[in-house]
């Protein structure tokens, strides 16, 4: 699917849906968490999914990433092709998943947990080469952590974690990467640096669906904005285009005056 609106520099381009959620609909028995959502992601997009706990982000997630497709009503296409049809092993060559956190059993190196993302779409019996290898290298390269990957994964900070776990999807060689809360427990100067990589990637070329609690992230860092409240998309546009503090507010159960007190 193609779409010519004007890019933000003001340059008609052509864009390619990656990801395509229509009409998603799920429920927990009787308890409907999702409620008919509708949007697109394009090629070179940052999305940011904004919403308070509760509002059906994993949820979501675990949808697009093919983990509930026998359970949910509508329909999901990644790269043009329905999760529901789509083998796991070809979906993991299309989409990476980036949890908030990770701790591992094992003292891996950081170059062994990259290479499992390396790894993702290879058969049960198969061992890594050396064109995962080299893919697991490139990828801690890219994220500028290459320093790191003869350290245990256990031995680094935690901001250093969260940017080998990129590293990972982007091992995988998806083009769309699905972060779920990147920055949870990161201090400042962390989150900054992750966040700053994360835009980095979606200037190269990424579709990347990240969600957040924090809306300066959402504003400061994303090309669009997606605010989901009680399992229906609130608002869905350009940040400075919907972030109004009525709509943080309303998504987060605040006061205005709470809110400006805040931001002081």
């Amino acid at each position: 699917m193609a779409d010519d609106t004007p890019g933000g520099d003001g340059v008609r381009r052509m864009e390619f849906d990656r990801i395509s959620v229509k009409n998603l609909t799920f429920s927990y028995g009787k308890r409907e968490v999702l409620n008919g959502l509708t949007f697109n992601a394009h090629e070179g997009e940052m999305l940011g999914l904004l919403g308070p706990n509760g509002a059906g982000k994993t949820t979501l997630f675990n949808c697009m990433l093919g983990f509930r497709n026998k359970e949910f009503k509508g329909d999901v296409l990644i790269c043009g092709e329905s999760v529901r049809k789509t083998p796991a092993s070809v979906l993991a060559t299309r989409v990476a998943y980036v949890p908030q956190s990770h701790s591992s059993v094992f003292n891996y190196s950081v170059l062994d947990m990259t290479l499992m993302g390396a790894s993702a779409g290879m058969s049960g019996f198969g061992s890594p080469g050396n064109n995962q290898l080299e893919s697991a290298r490139a990828a801690l390269q890219t994220i500028g952590i290459a320093e790191l990957m003869h350290r245990g994964f256990m031995n680094i900070s935690g901001g250093e974690r969260q940017l080998v776990l990129i590293a990972r999807a982007l091992a995988q060689n998806a083009k769309i990467l699905i972060m779920d809360e990147p920055t949870a427990n990161l201090d400042f100067g962390n989150q900054i640096r992750v966040m700053t990589k994360i835009r980095e990637l979606a200037e190269s070329g990424y579709t990347i669906l990240i969600s957040t609690h924090n809306p300066e992230h959402a504003a400061n860092y994303c090309d669009r904005v997606l605010a989901l409240n009680h399992g229906v998309i609130a608002a869905d546009g350009k940040p400075d285009g919907i972030l109004t503090e009525e709509l943080i507010c309303s998504l987060y159960n605040l006061t205005l005056q709470q809110l400006r007190r805040n931001a002081k």
